[in-house]
């Protein structure tokens, strides 16, 4: 679902481009000229520059790559052989070698053809080689600076995945442009080298700068992950995760506290005006009372635990003191900031400093509203989720759970417009509908690239449990209680895909599947996830082990895991003039489907593209929540769907698959080869029987889920692979 279009895009990384440059570039508008930067001891930071750049060479996608110089002793080895020629697939007369490059507005700039050595038209090389990947490309940065005076420095490289100061000295870069993944370091008086291993599609900008530091400075950030809202008066939950940066060159052990908080001004003259019992925020390190050590230079994702309290700290307060809070915006703000301890000589714990304080502001949202609650994830950090509660408590209540509809975000969709994009307006209305009456809406998301897969897989997986715990805990979500056994798998576009993940990775949970405008497989999605292609290092790599990397990634072809839907309904939809995901792939994954006896409804919609709001009618619910797609969510009104007469379970990762048919692969014979279990109920003299024939599987068990084969039968007989196992494994 895009959220601006692409002119919203580009102004946006113009945006965050200049917003660096601004904070680093002391001569704004001015092209570089001196040999090498005079590092200032006082001051804003220094851009660091000219530079020389060697380069450009063929690079994989996905992966950092082998050096292409690391055979003629390294890049250390060559600063000083400027007129040195490497062969390039990418250059002009296949001729690379070093360019000098000098930074404008602090940027150095890779847009090519950069001189003689650096001669390139990626237009040539896609065309004659047709593919996209030959726009990747990487090479060395390499600039010399001066440091006046010894002392401790804080190096910014943005848009570098990491960086090299003189003797192989690593440390990690602004690869994100986060503008606040730096680095610490001590550095001596006199000349210093900086490397930079660059690696991008087309081009690349990249901004370093350095300053002194103090030996004191701790710098907490503005959180990466989303606040979690206020509602109905009460925290939706209490994590927040926040870059704490340790600037300085010794270990310190920080914790974070609430200064102070407040009802913004604008509310207390409107809402909040003539309110008497307001609530305060209070908080700390969730890491414990006494703090987190962290090391010189580290930037750590700390994080912070919320409560609210009533007046003088008193657990009681009135909850309907936000019902007039108008939903958007900040109702409450907090200020934080960390204070830290260092040891002294004598080995004694002593509290040095405390940092500047950081706002945070906290949004105020009705129940009925959409919501952004934070929960801890599978690896220890820190994610967010969207929810939308039901309309119909009783209904929840009859149904000892109101189901879920999993709803998966596209690339750059915030949890909370994925959630609120199931809506829409009934004719003649003039608002909207969001949500449905006996369904919870939920919309995880987390940091990083994840596709939906491994990290992004387990955060989906996780959301469900922390709903649950949220809606059995929070005062005004009680009364609509939650069963997370029940979900609709959907989402749009990267989220479609994490639809057939979740989906095919736990089938007994599904009530039904939604892939909407999605791809089958990361590495087919166009070009952005190409492996094993123009690698540098592919001359390197063995068969052998290149089909050892690629069986372990097998787990995430919805193709190849297609039969575990055997038995459900599934549908999936796209626009004929998608050009972001082409239809292509949902056709061929329908396809799949089909040849597999997948119930499968597949609509192609003429004249639509990869988002749209209007289906057929103004504000119908458009991409995402039309009365097509509204009719087949309601099938979360209904109990799970009974196993049918044959299914299978196509298993490549038994960490990830939770079974089929109550049947749960717990070892495989050879790991990360395909496992199959095929099913089929036979009745015979008036027993019913469960034939399961095993292929590539040790050990398996059976879950509480085994028990819905006995909703047409009194007792059922397990044979595996022609050996009876029990005359009647589960009985009424």
């Amino acid at each position: 679902m895009p959220v601006t279009g692409n002119n919203g895009y580009l102004l946006l990384v113009l945006f965050l481009l200049g917003t660096n440059c601004a904070l680093a570039s002391p001569k704004k508008g001015k092209s570089q000229s001196s040999a090498w930067t005079v590092v200032q001891d006082v001051g804003d930071y220094n851009i660091l520059g000219p530079w020389s750049f060697l380069g450009p060479f063929s690079i994989g996608k996905t992966e950092v790559d082998g050096d292409p110089v690391e055979a003629f002793g390294g890049v250390r080895n060559l600063t000083k052989q400027k007129s040195k020629i490497f062969f390039s697939e990418l250059v002009q007369g296949g001729k690379a070698g070093w360019t000098k490059l000098r930074t404008q507005n602090g940027v150095v700039s890779l847009n090519f053809p950069i001189g003689e050595r650096a001669n390139v038209d990626f237009n040539r090389v896609i065309q004659s080689i047709n593919k996209m990947s030959g726009l990747e490309f990487q090479g060395w940065l390499v600039s010399d600076f001066v440091v006046e005076n010894q002392g401790q420095f804080s190096l910014l490289c943005t848009g570098a995945h990491h960086v090299e100061v003189d003797q192989y000295r690593l440390l990690h870069g602004d690869v994100y442009s986060t503008g606040w993944a730096r680095s610490t370091l001590t550095l001596s008086q006199g000349k210093h080298t900086i490397y930079i291993r660059v690696r991008s599609k087309a081009s690349a900008n990249i901004v370093c700068s350095i300053r002194r530091v103090s030996s004191t400075d701790v710098v907490i950030h503005r959180a990466s992950s989303s606040v979690p809202d206020i509602v109905g008066g009460l925290l939706s939950s209490s994590l927040l995760s926040l870059p704490v940066a340790n600037l300085g060159m010794t270990w310190k052990k920080i914790r974070l506290r609430v200064s102070r908080s407040e009802i913004p001004r604008q509310a207390l003259n409107s809402w909040a005006r003539g309110r008497k019992s307001l609530p305060e925020m209070v908080g700390a390190a969730s890491q414990g009372e006494d703090g987190v050590w962290v090391a010189p230079g580290q930037t750590l994702m700390m994080q912070a635990n919320f409560e609210l309290r009533g007046e003088k700290g008193s657990e009681r307060f009135d909850h309907s003191w936000a019902d007039e809070a108008p939903g958007d915006g900040s109702c409450l703000d907090a200020w934080l900031h960390a204070e830290w301890q260092e040891l002294q000589d004598g080995g004694q714990l002593v509290t040095t400093s405390v940092s500047e304080d950081l706002k945070v502001g906290f949004r105020c949202r009705k129940p009925s509203q959409s919501f952004i609650f934070t929960f801890r994830d599978h690896d220890g950090s820190v994610a967010q989720a969207a929810a939308v509660r039901p309309w119909a408590a009783e209904d929840c209540r009859a149904r000892a759970g109101c189901g879920v509809l999993l709803s998966l975000s596209g690339v750059g969709v915030q949890a909370n417009d994925q959630a609120d994009a199931h809506k829409y307006r009934k004719a003649g209305g003039s608002d909207f509908l969001f949500g449905f009456r006996d369904a919870w809406v939920l919309a995880p998301e987390r940091d990083g690239a994840h596709n939906w897969e491994g990290t992004g897989y387990n955060c989906a997986v996780q959301s469900l449990a922390a709903l649950e715990q949220l809606v059995s805990q929070h005062e005004r979500m009680r009364d609509y209680p939650v069963d997370v056994r029940r979900v609709l798998f959907a989402g749009h576009s990267r989220g479609g895909h994490g639809a057939w993940m979740l989906a095919e990775h736990h089938p007994d949970r599904a009530v039904g599947v939604v892939s909407l405008s999605g791809w089958w497989k990361r590495e087919e999605y166009a070009d952005a996830n190409i492996l094993f292609d123009l690698d540098h290092q592919l001359s390197f790599l063995q068969p052998q082990l290149k089909m050892i990397f690629e069986a372990c990634i097998a787990d995430h072809d919805s193709s190849q895991l297609a039969g575990n839907l055997l038995g459900l309904s599934v549908m999936i939809r796209t626009g004929s003039e998608d050009m972001s995901v082409p239809p292509w792939h949902s056709r061929r994954m329908a396809r799949i489907l089909q040849e597999k006896g997948v119930k499968l409804t597949f609509n192609e919609l003429p004249g639509k593209a990869h988002w749209w709001w209007d289906t057929e009618k103004e504000s119908d619910g458009g991409a995402m929540n039309d009365p097509q797609l509204r009719k087949f969510y309601s099938r979360l009104s209904e109990p799970l769907p009974a196993f049918g007469t044959r299914m299978e379970a196509v298993v490549y990762n038994p960490s990830t698959h939770s079974g089929r048919g109550g049947i749960r692969v717990l070892q495989q014979v050879v790991p990360y080869r395909r496992s199959l279990l095929e099913m089929r109920v036979e009745e015979e003299g008036g027993k019913v029987s469960l034939r399961v024939d095993s292929k590539n599987v040790l050990r398996l068990s059976l879950c509480r889920e085994f028990s819905r084969w006995m909703r047409n039968a009194s007792s059922i007989r397990l044979v595996l692979d022609g050996q009876e196992i029990g005359e009647e494994v589960v009985s009424r």
